[in-house]
């Protein structure tokens, strides 16, 4: 009796720190047919319920860590063939309500694009598979195919009796097709990187070495053609590593107002290191006065610095924000301040963008204004 009280404790324990991770939204089944489910990580992930059917859920989900949002549409299709073309439509309505080219449309659909999706058993109706297909192309949405297996149901039956079919699908609109191209293009320019330029500070420190030990024997035995012209073209592959050595500097400095080939690698190189400095947050003191330094730990301090300021009653909240924005240096006057609210115009989006720097304004994949 002992054991059995514990073990029921430990599911309670468990339940209870699941939750406290863990949320979900719910469109319960009908007997042993349909039902959906969304659950995700509360620390990594946001999700706001839009709209719920039979068939379909809407939700609006927030990757915390990228601050990225999306929509999800988890599906499941209905397996009469009169009430496919109606979820169809009801899913198109709500997608054109959004048209963000964000959203990501997936489950169970009980339907196929082609016969290549089925294995065995009578053909599939050729109408219902071309309002699937419409379906897809009028929402523009490309099916993420997956690495291993084409096939995500069977009905578990041996030799001819058996029937595979594609009915669980991920589809994506064209905004994740540009992320994942973006992402391919900057895999592929990092190893060609990798294969072109080499590691240019061990080539460096090999040339170097090179260059002294001939300079060694020059000095034992005298010059001789052999040593004349491998000392020269060491030199050169030399003076090529410094070149792409104060560029890697440059760019990581991100200082504009010198020009490269000056032999500023140092000055680039304590560039880069002073702002990484100038970023660096110095120990904190804790509540207790204990000084801190790791970063877990200086995070948890000022979250709940905040906390203590912004986190409690109405009234006292109101007088630390006000508290806060005395504190804060205004810069902007009242006349700019009207000029930043003001509608933005395409002529100057366009002068904006034509005016960055190339080595300025890196995008999500990494890639500066000077590669497009």
């Amino acid at each position: 009796m002992m054991q059995e009280t514990k073990l029921n404790e430990e599911k309670a324990s468990f339940f209870k720190s699941f939750s406290r991770t863990w949320d979900a939204v719910f469109q319960e089944a009908k007997g042993s047919v349909g039902g959906m489910a969304v659950l995700w990580n509360l620390d990594k992930v946001l999700v706001d319920l839009i709209n719920k059917q039979e068939n379909w859920m809407h939700c609006k989900v927030r990757i915390l860590k990228e601050d990225m949002e999306f929509s999800l549409f988890n599906v499941y299709g209905p397996t009469k063939t009169e009430e496919k073309k109606r979820v169809w439509k009801e899913i198109s309505d709500q997608i054109s309500m959004i048209d963000l080219e964000k959203e990501i449309v997936a489950g169970d659909f009980n339907a196929l694009l082609n016969n290549e999706e089925k294995f065995g058993g009578l053909r599939m109706n050729a109408g219902v598979m071309e309002d699937f297909r419409d379906f897809v192309i009028e929402n523009n949405l490309f099916d993420v195919i997956p690495k291993i297996g084409n096939f995500t149901w069977t009905n578990r039956r041996a030799n001819f009796n058996r029937i595979s079919e594609s009915l669980d699908k991920i589809f994506a609109r064209s905004f994740w097709i540009r992320v994942k191209k973006m992402k391919y293009l900057k895999n592929k320019i990092k190893m060609w990187n990798v294969v072109s330029f080499k590691n240019i500070f061990a080539e460096k420190i090999r040339e170097e070495e090179e260059l002294d030990r001939i300079n060694n024997m020059v000095i034992k035995k005298g010059m001789t053609n052999e040593e004349f012209y491998a000392e020269k073209s060491l030199k050169a592959e030399l003076a090529e590593i410094l070149l792409r050595e104060e560029m890697f500097w440059w760019d990581k400095s991100r200082e504009l107002w010198i020009d490269a080939g000056d032999s500023n690698s140092k000055f680039f190189h304590a560039s880069l290191k002073a702002k990484r400095n100038k970023k660096k947050i110095n120990p904190l003191m804790d509540d207790s006065g204990k000084m801190v330094g790791k970063a877990e730990e200086l995070d948890y301090i000022a979250i709940k610095y905040f906390e203590k300021i912004l986190g409690s009653l109405v009234e006292a909240r109101d007088e630390s924000v006000g508290y806060l924005l005395d504190i804060i240096d205004k810069y902007i006057l009242e006349e700019d301040n009207t000029l930043l609210l003001s509608p933005i115009t395409k002529d100057e989006v366009k002068k904006a963008t034509f005016e960055l720097h190339p080595h300025k304004a890196l995008g999500p994949d990494g890639v500066t204004m000077e590669f497009y």
